[in-house]
């Protein structure tokens, strides 16, 4: 048998076997109980969304021998194989985990790679920073919570204050990159123009500045006219040199 198969898999904080098994990998149940008997399901009936069990039960399932990779559809291959790859397995460790090729581990990892792709919208800076403000709030909560443990190191208590404020930087610099807030510089020169009666100028006239424009294009086309017509007559009317 293949050296990886014979090592457990890292456990994952949506595995829903219990926790001691994955981590000394222990046989979960036998392959001839009713639970992990394949059911037989009608094939002209389409198999319900709720009759497909969790990803991380599929591989560990597909870690043991209960299950093939045969059997299984595309979409739930394509989870399986991306599944494995955040959880840091290459190609060949997914090959063979999964006992099947690396080129198809290659395409399905093209093929989630293109279902997870996103296309320009006006809203998806809006969401990714949503997502991203989210992210920095729960990893601050977490690291709030490591420094104030009794049993906590007092550098790593060090360490965690310093992550929160880098952390905090990252995200006002995003922000501030994706012009999602204004710098106090702005904000204060108009206070000050408010403060002293003054107004912000006008915005300028597109319309006029297009004419303005044209009329400085037509003007440099006949001053460039007359200085090549200049040039010509002046070559007509030089005199040869006497012989």
């Amino acid at each position: 048998m293949p050296k990886l198969l014979n090592q457990p898999l890292p456990a994952t904080d949506s595995d829903e076997h219990d926790t001691n098994e994955v981590a000394h990998a222990s046989p979960i149940k036998s392959a001839t109980t009713e639970q992990d008997a394949p059911a037989t399901a009608d094939p002209k009936s389409p198999a319900a969304p709720h009759d497909t069990p969790p990803v991380t039960d599929i591989v560990h399932d597909l870690h043991a021998g209960r299950r093939s990779a045969a059997d299984l559809s595309p979409d739930v291959r394509r989870d399986c194989v991306a599944h494995l790859t955040y959880e840091g397995f290459n190609a060949p460790q997914i090959a063979e985990l999964m006992r099947i090729s690396e080129r198809t581990v290659c395409r399905d990892r093209a093929a989630a790679r293109k279902q997870a792709a996103l296309a320009p919208s006006r809203t998806l800076g809006d969401e990714l920073l949503g997502e991203y403000h989210h992210v920095t709030l729960a990893s601050v909560s977490r690291l709030i919570r490591l420094a104030r443990e009794t049993q906590t190191p007092a550098y790593a208590r060090l360490w965690a204050e310093e992550a929160i404020s880098r952390m905090y930087h990252r995200l006002m610099q995003t922000a501030h990159r994706m012009g999602y807030f204004e710098t106090g510089q702005i904000r204060l020169t108009r206070q000050r123009r408010q403060a002293h009666g003054q107004t912000l100028p006008p915005l300028p006239d597109l319309n006029a500045l297009a004419k303005t424009q044209a009329s400085l294009k037509s003007l440099m086309s006949v001053l460039k006219l007359g200085e090549q017509k200049g040039g010509e007559d002046d070559v007509k009317t030089k005199r040869p040199r006497a012989s």
